[in-house]
């Protein structure tokens, strides 16, 4: 098996299945004012919390495809770095541009009484532009992405020259996990570690490598690859911390993909996967911030996250629709992918 754009989809389904699951059980303080019938009892254990402190690997997740990917396309390309970081960038803001322009002139409206939605024109502003927050807290992924993007050209020149300093920008990366307050860069000081080992795993086909190796020791099954992934995340859960995030991710990205192969589940993880970055711009708005008593409406938990997750989906669709609408309108090169 060669890990292939279908797979990075699969990849990206695992991971928002985990955010949507995670924003939903991992913060009660959230939605106080909801109850729901969780699947074991939680004076006995508390299931849903503890899936959902895991989901926080997501993140990781999608940076380090984002590294991955972004480097074997540039690799594939006959165009410069900033050519290619420049349309990357119009493909990501027509699509958050796109959303936003349909929810938050909803909450500006119909939902006044929640200080999040009082007219201000300098939060409208730099919450359009991707620097602001006020509108969707989940939205703080905007700014790092966009600043990710821009510092893509720098790390891939790093990468193909260096892999020695690239390992050490990471290192540093996960020494500064707390310290957001870093000007201009914040967060980004830490998440650049996924991004960038996501980079350095396509610049050593790490990922082809280690499942050849899979296949020659013969661990290439379906209950090794449950027994990694529930390794991960007792590992993960124990330690209470996202810091070692970066060294994990590729391992939970392999073995997540290859349990869904072995599953027979490839096609609706990688039609969630394809609609992962709408899933991830809409849920909220819909477990948090306007709807909430609606997605609460099932009363049992596996009902409640079936039920986020039609909601979102079928609001992805509709959004990706008129994404795809106004790209048939658009001149600039080559929109398409991711």
């Amino acid at each position: 098996m060669t890990f292939e754009t279908k797979h990075t989809h699969i990849a990206k389904g695992v991971a928002i299945l985990l955010m949507v699951w995670h924003h939903l059980f991992r913060y009660p303080e959230r939605i106080a004012t909801q109850h729901y019938i969780p699947i074991i009892p939680e004076d006995i254990f508390k299931l849903e919390f503890l899936v959902g402190m895991f989901g926080k690997i997501c993140v990781s997740v999608f940076l380090l495809l984002m590294g991955y990917g972004m480097y074997q396309s540039l690799s594939k390309k006959n165009t410069g770095r900033i050519k290619y970081v420049k349309e990357k960038l119009i493909q990501f803001m027509v699509q958050y541009w796109i959303c936003f322009l349909v929810f938050v002139p909803i909450g500006l409206i119909f939902f006044t009484q929640n200080e999040r939605y009082v007219w201000d024109v300098k939060t409208f502003v730099m919450s359009l532009v991707g620097f602001d927050i006020t509108y969707n807290g989940e939205w703080w992924f905007v700014s790092l992405y966009i600043k990710l993007l821009l510092l893509f050209p720098l790390y891939d020149w790093l990468v193909r020259k260096n892999i020695f300093v690239s390992l050490i920008l990471i290192l540093i990366g996960v020494a500064l996990a707390e310290q957001e307050h870093i000007p201009i860069i914040g967060n980004a000081a830490f998440w650049q570690a996924p991004f960038m080992m996501g980079m350095i795993a396509a610049r050593l086909d790490l990922v082809n490598r280690y499942l050849k190796w899979l296949k020659e020791k013969h661990l290439d099954s379906w209950w090794m690859h449950f027994i990694v992934l529930l390794a991960i995340a007792v590992i993960r859960v124990k330690a209470y911390t996202f810091y070692f995030d970066p060294f994990f991710t590729p391992l939970f990205i392999v073995h997540s993909v290859r349990l869904v192969n072995f599953l027979k589940m490839d096609k609706p993880f990688i039609f969630i996967g394809q609609l992962s970055l709408y899933i991830w711009l809409v849920h909220s708005f819909f477990c948090y911030y306007y709807w909430q008593d609606l997605v609460f409406w099932p009363r049992y938990s596996l009902l409640i996250f079936a039920w986020l997750m039609i909601l979102s989906t079928g609001t992805a669709i509709l959004l990706n629709g008129i994404y795809r609408w106004v790209e048939s309108f658009m001149s600039v090169g080559n929109l398409k992918g991711a």
